[in-house]
């Protein structure tokens, strides 16, 4: 007993001394597994060995199952926002939010914020921080097939697929920072193949100087009659 976790070893000692009493002389706890200890003690032991495996089962805080070939392909949609030359070491992680057989993963370099939804198999609900590049080097190695995630109490992640099981230490999701509110944002729908044609269309304009950010970009200008897109570089002018 005294090689196991504190609360383990109060388990056996506390299931061998409501049955035989306090001051009874405790089997080695090696005997269990070797099948060599008296009946008399059998009772004592198995009670004690299932409330092991439910205190083991309950330090899992959260398990999913998820395609492998489905998450590569949301996964390889956001990573682009990541930086691996951050400050912050937790921005080299992807977020996953767990509710209702609903997978939500994010990432951000903090001014820019990137989600994707999916269904996945799930019981439970939970949040954790997977460092995106040792998920999706492992991913590229894994043919299509269900995977499934165990995440512990401590955030430690584990993967199990056909081919074995892959672990990886996560992060606190706490620490992974919020999504900003936006104040009088306006929304808008169009088709993915027209919004990536329009910015194409003008991305070529688009200035790579650092200091003057507001031309770094492609500029969304709505009205009731549709959208523009506009880019320059101050030496070149482009409305679509």
């Amino acid at each position: 007993p005294d090689l196991l976790p504190g609360f383990f070893r109060t388990d056996i000692q506390g299931a061998h001394g409501a049955i035989y009493g306090s001051n009874a002389v405790k089997p080695g706890f090696g005997n269990i597994f070797s099948g060599r200890f008296h009946h008399n003690i059998k009772k004592c032991y198995l009670v004690t060995l299932t409330r092991i495996i439910f205190d083991i089962q309950f330090l899992r805080i959260m398990k999913f199952i998820v395609s492998s070939s489905a998450l590569l392909k949301q996964l390889q949609q956001i990573s682009g926002v990541i930086n691996a030359n951050t400050v912050l070491p937790i921005l080299e992680d992807f977020l996953f939010e767990i509710e209702k057989n609903k997978l939500t993963v994010v990432a951000t370099d903090l001014e820019t914020v990137m989600k994707v939804h999916m269904d996945i198999e799930a019981k439970d609900s939970g949040k954790v921080c997977i460092p995106a590049k040792i998920l999706l080097d492992s991913l590229k190695n894994i043919p299509e097939q269900p995977l499934t995630f165990n995440i512990d109490k401590n955030f430690g992640v584990e993967i199990t697929s056909d081919n074995g099981k892959y672990k990886v230490m996560g992060e606190n999701p706490d620490n992974f920072p919020k999504e900003p509110a936006a104040d009088d944002a306006n929304n808008f729908t169009m088709t993915s193949s027209a919004l990536v044609t329009a910015i194409n269309k003008a991305i070529f304009a688009v200035s790579n100087d650092d200091l003057r950010p507001a031309m770094t970009g492609v500029y969304f200008e709505l009205d009731k009659k549709g959208i523009s897109f506009v880019a320059t570089d101050a030496h070149r002018l482009v409305k679509y």
